[in-house]
């Protein structure tokens, strides 16, 4: 396995609060697959400015919008600048062990997985792309918790695996999990416009399940949004975007993901 090993330097902060800007380049591969960021202790690493590491090449920024103030808490969206995933390592006693090859959570094919079939999929001109993700899923989180939203991605799982076999067949399909609500899957092309209508009609069976009678019936939930305002939330949904990497000459993971991202906020826009 190549890595890319980070260690996080304060030798040059003036105040046990300041932003960690500067970081040594112990071992450096451009087409890691993992990258490591050790530090002396946990704080360390909550402190590290990210900003500076991408503005210096050495991560890129996948996710949507501005990079996070806390790195700890969006891992998922944070690459080696080549590939790979970040991985946390303590220095020390608690160091944590590398990221699975398969999502602990969902059991499906992890990143590592995704992004090798991304690169099959982009040689091929009649096999096509799918993000796909749960609208409005972080408010459901935040009102019924942490455990009923792994029971969604779960039950989210497991109802792609049924569409996707149903529509595509058995051993026609790829199905990842990249992280949190998002799944990528690479299907044969024309197939798309019949897995996603079955998708659609299948999360809508199941979606019942996962709301009280009330906000059922109310068709909405009221969390707090980004500005921490009380505010209505439509029920989950699904949103799915498809595309053929080869006809896009989009051949890297990262410019797939990025290609995605805005394929799903316009979609989400209209």
């Amino acid at each position: 396995m190549k890595i890319k090993h980070i260690r996080i330097s304060t030798k040059k902060l003036s105040s046990p609060f300041e932003k960690i800007k500067e970081v040594e380049v112990v071992e450096d591969e451009s087409t890691a697959d993992h990258i490591i960021i050790e530090a002396r202790t946990e704080r360390d690493f909550r402190r590290l400015d990210l900003n500076s590491l991408i503005n210096n090449s050495l991560l890129w920024w996948t996710g949507r919008g501005s990079p996070p103030r806390d790195i700890s808490d969006h891992m998922k969206v944070v690459f080696a600048r080549n590939a790979g995933q970040v991985v946390y390592y303590l220095s020390g006693k608690n160091k944590k062990k590398p990221i699975p090859a398969v999502n602990p959570l969902t059991g499906l094919p992890g990143n590592k997985a995704v992004f090798n079939e991304l690169r099959e999929t982009a040689k091929d001109l009649s096999a096509a792309a799918c993000y796909l993700d749960l609208t409005d899923f972080k408010p459901y989180n935040e009102v019924y918790g942490f455990t009923s939203g792994d029971r969604v991605i779960v039950s989210f799982a497991e109802m792609l695996k049924i569409s996707l076999k149903n529509i595509c067949g058995a051993g026609n399909y790829f199905l990842g999990h990249i992280g949190g609500d998002d799944f990528y899957a690479s299907v044969p092309a024309n197939k798309i416009d019949s897995l996603f209508k079955d998708i659609d009609l299948s999360f809508l069976s199941i979606r019942e399940n996962f709301y009280s009678p009330g906000d059922k019936s109310r068709g909405e939930i009221v969390a707090f949004n980004r500005k921490g305002e009380r505010e209505k939330f439509r029920l989950m949904g699904i949103c799915g975007v498809a595309f053929s990497p080869a006809e896009e000459n989009i051949f890297s993971p990262e410019r797939a993901a990025a290609f995605a991202t805005y394929l799903k906020e316009t979609a989400k826009s209209l």
